[in-house]
Order: C-alpha cells, then structure tokens, then sequence
C-alpha cells in the first residue's frame, strides 16, 4: 500500500475563523470601561504661515464733521483783473457852493408871458444883493434878443407916441417884476436868471 499524505490547508483555515469569532464575540460580551480624565493641554505650537489678504469690505458711515480749524494766514494779493465796463450814469449832485467873484444862480423863471401893458411878480427875493439878467423871446421874428431893453419910447409918422420894449424892478416888498410897455411887439415870452451876490 502506497503513503497517504495528510491535507491540513482546511483545518488551518478552521481553526482562523473559530479564533476570529471568540474574540469578537469576548468584546462585544465585556462592558467598556469609563473615559479617563482629560490629560493637561498641550505647549502652544509655532504660528502657522498668515494666510491670503481677504476681500475689502464696504465703506463704513461717515464719520460727525470736526471742529473747525484756525484760520490760515492770508495770501497774497492775486494780479489786478481787467477793469469792467462803465456803469450807469448816477443822478446830478447838488449844486455845490457858488464861485469865487460872482455869486450863487438862485432862480430860474424859465419861459414866461407877460401881456402888453401889463407886468407880473416872477419871485420874491429874501436878499435884494442880486443880480438880474432878462432876455426876450418873438417867434416871429428872433429866438432871443435885448430889443429894447428897458423902454423904448418915440413917436409915430402920424406923431402917436410909442412905447416899446421890458424892463424890470425891485418893490418894497422884495418882488421881482417884470413890465411890459404898452405897444411892444418883440417880448412875447420872457426869462429871467437871478444870481445872489457875496455879501
């Protein structure tokens, strides 16, 4: 008879699987013991690396306005611009006081009728230091003129007296009036200037 050799391969395997099952089945029977205390922390360990610079965020609210500064020192004064254009023209100023000589205008009668043979006050004087100036005026014949200036007073072809001409005078009431003669023909309107003369 010829030697038979033994195959142990799965008796081996079996004998594996039967320790793996004891053990597993011994850990799940055994209760689990309490959790220890927590040992003491650690040493701090180095800093890492920084990391990457993250996004800016919004704008914050605007903050209340400070107090205001002290003023800075002036400047310098800056070049003189171009001159503007000229204004308009004010109002007349008042006539100012009268000139050496002579004397202050203090009346003007402007362009007035005076009927023939007849005479009529033009002002009343304060002070009779004056000096008059009387011209006359004919449409017809001249804008201006001293024809006959005072009186003027002859007689006819027909020997009829005339009177001609305007003159004027001073009353005892400070009056300044102005005479017509009877027959005058060149003194349809009259004007009288008056200056006060210095004291």
């Amino acid at each position: 008879m010829g030697e038979r050799k033994l195959n142990v391969q799965p008796l081996i395997t079996a004998i594996v699987i039967s320790v793996i099952l004891s053990v597993s089945i011994s850990y799940m029977i055994i209760p689990k013991g309490k959790i220890g205390a927590t040992g003491p922390i650690g040493a701090t360990g180095p800093t890492g690396a920084a990391g990457s610079e993250g996004a800016t965020g919004s704008t914050g609210a605007t903050g209340a306005t400070g107090a205001q500064g002290e003023q800075g020192a002036t400047g310098a004064t800056g070049a003189q611009g171009e001159q503007g254009a000229t204004g308009p023209k004010g109002d007349t100023g008042k006539r100012g006081p009268p000139g050496p000589g002579f004397g202050e205008l203090i009346y003007d009668s402007g362009w007035r009728f005076v009927p023939k043979g007849g005479n009529r006050v033009f002002i009343t004087l304060d002070n009779v230091n004056v000096f008059v100036y009387m011209v006359g005026r004919d449409p017809g014949h001249w804008k201006l003129h001293q024809r006959h200036y005072g009186e003027e007073t002859f007689r006819a072809d027909s020997n009829e007296l005339i009177s001609r001409g305007a003159s004027w005078l001073i009353n005892d009431d400070n009056e300044l009036v102005i005479i017509r003669r009877d027959d005058d023909s060149l003194y349809d309107e009259i004007r009288v200037w008056v200056w006060q003369l210095p004291s």
